[in-house]
């Protein structure tokens, strides 16, 4: 397999189907993946494919409508553009009538559409962002999924269209996935007649059966008891769990050259790989400096304790010595003894585990001790107050 010129992505084998070539490309870093087919059209498609699929855990139910719920909070903003609708108002900029999405048993698919190529492209890096990165606050929860109005009504999206989804006298398997297809309503029945006829009952207790674990036999949207009770937290683990960069597949149709394609999957690849190396440079200097504090106070007070700074009778505790007055021999033994100690917990002198599955990451490196000196100085502080 061989590395492209032109992005750091490796391109897989092509597949060929009904006389159109799908080329295939892999970042070895991040695990992101897409698919470009040139088809001879005016029209460009983006379709950003991920594996969702709902189940039952120690933290969540498989009728809880996790994948469905997400994808409506997906377009409420991401960290760059934290802005409910953005994402429509640029499409409508790209020669795009707006953006769509749809939740089936185990995918959930980001959809837009522009005249040209152009505006997928340039739409591309910031779809991605608010996929990857959503801002999921609790305003977003409360007003998309469900919350009480002030008339003690049941209100939210999420929660109105499963209402009116229970409502519906049938559904076909089409309109079950495709966003645009729009099924007669028959408003007679109660709002929860799809949970509670006899015909919805033996569907739903004969899918069970057949498949007593996955989602092929969940409520994928959530059913009306379950979205009473879920909660923000529920979803952001979710988030976190399945719409990792190497479990998404972005797929991009019409008259596009493979450079421009990957150039455009190159900003969303980078986008990953900075906020992975923040993330886990930020924690691993946490947890350094954690370390290094850890054995710094155990010392000192192994050292206080041992008699090997002083008698502490007739002084203040502002009057306590510094660690600089311990012998470098008792020092250098007595942190041994205390790193040690502090390492068999589990901390890490250094290395982290590597982000997602199959992915090429590098070991994070110590922070340098420069970087520690505030902390360090800070600490000090504290042990002479104390």
């Amino acid at each position: 397999m061989a590395e492209t010129k032109t992005s750091p992505f490796r391109k897989l084998p092509p597949l060929t189907a009904t006389g159109i070539t799908y080329r295939l490309y892999e970042s070895p870093t991040t695990g992101l993946r897409g698919m470009l087919m040139e088809t001879a059209e005016p029209l460009c498609s983006l379709h950003v494919a991920i594996a969702t699929e709902s189940d039952t855990h120690d933290w969540t139910h498989k009728d809880d409508g996790l994948p469905h719920t997400l994808e409506h909070a997906i377009f409420m903003g991401s960290e760059l553009y934290p802005f409910k609708g953005i994402l429509d108002k640029l499409a409508n900029r790209c020669l795009a009538r707006g953006t769509n999405a749809w939740t089936a048993t185990d995918h959930t698919c980001y959809t837009m559409t522009s005249a040209g190529h152009e505006g997928c492209l340039n739409l591309l890096p910031i779809y991605a962002d608010h996929i990857l990165y959503p801002t999921l606050t609790d305003e977003c929860f409360l007003t998309e999924v469900h919350h009480v109005s002030g008339e003690g009504e049941d209100k939210g999206v999420v929660y109105c269209e499963m209402q009116a989804r229970c409502a519906r006298d049938s559904r076909s398997p089409l309109s079950e996935s495709h966003p645009h297809t729009r099924p007669t309503l028959r408003l007679a029945r109660p709002p929860q007649a799809r949970e509670n006829t006899s015909g919805s009952l033996v569907d739903r207790a004969v899918l069970s059966l057949l498949y007593p674990h996955g989602g092929y036999s969940a409520e994928t949207g959530g059913k009306m008891a379950n979205l009473h009770s879920l909660t923000n937290a529920q979803v952001a683990r979710y988030h976190r769990e399945a719409y990792r960069p190497d479990n998404m597949l972005f797929i991009l149709s019409g008259t596009v050259e493979e450079a421009d394609f990957l150039a455009a999957l190159e900003q969303a690849r980078a986008r990953v790989w900075d906020v992975h190396t923040h993330r886990h440079r930020h924690t691993h200097t946490h947890r350094h400096v954690h370390m290094h504090m850890h054995v710094h106070v155990h010392v000192h007070m192994h050292v206080v304790a041992e008699g090997q700074v002083g008698p502490r009778s007739g002084r203040s505790r502002r009057a306590v010595p510094t660690m600089a007055s311990v012998p470098t021999t008792a020092m250098t033994a007595l942190t041994a003894q205390v790193e040690a100690r502090v390492l068999a917990k589990g901390f890490k002198r250094e290395g982290l585990p590597r982000p997602w599955s199959g992915a090429v990451a590098p070991m994070m490196a110590p922070p340098r001790e420069e970087d520690l000196t505030e902390h360090t100085a800070h600490y000090r502080g504290v042990l002479r107050e104390g």
